[in-house]
């Protein structure tokens, strides 16, 4: 039971976290948001050293003939952009379709409508890469249904 207790106060504090970061992204112009999410993850990359531990643990496993500073970089990176997908989810209450079209680039689309039209609908597999959450935001604001699936989080 303590465990499940600490599990709902870690989403509780996460939350206000996130709220608060919402207050600070909302009303900045979205290249100011993503800039300091860039600064957060290189934040998060030296102090977070035991999730930083694990990532090159994990690339070092992954691409054994990499350099270990091409694993470094990759990781780093990784941290910012992790910090820059962040910052965009909690700015994402004010994309509109103007803002959309200056942002964000959409290609083959109309395999989509192809798929809609037949009338059986249609399913998209995503891995879960990049800011997939700005990806169901782009899908609803073009005007077709959405429905989201994912597995409980271990």
């Amino acid at each position: 039971m303590g465990n499940l207790k600490r599990r709902a106060r870690r989403g509780r504090v996460i939350a206000a976290g996130l709220n608060a970061l919402s207050l600070i992204a909302r009303p900045l112009p979205l290249p100011v948001v993503r800039a300091i999410g860039i600064m957060l993850g290189h934040v998060a990359w030296h102090v977070l050293g035991r999730y930083r531990r694990r990532a090159l643990t994990n690339i070092e496993l992954a691409f054994p003939e990499w350099p270990r500073r091409k694993q470094r970089d990759t990781i780093r990176r990784m941290f910012h952009h992790l910090g820059e997908s962040l910052m965009e989810l909690v700015w994402l209450p004010n994309l509109d379709r103007k803002k959309l079209e200056r942002t964000t680039e959409i290609h083959d689309v109309h395999y989509l409508d192809e798929a809609l039209a037949s009338g059986r609908g249609t399913l998209i597999f995503t891995g879960h890469c990049g800011n997939w959450e700005w990806l169901a935001a782009t899908v609803a604001l073009l005007g077709y249904p959405l429905t989201v699936l994912q597995r409980e989080r271990d």
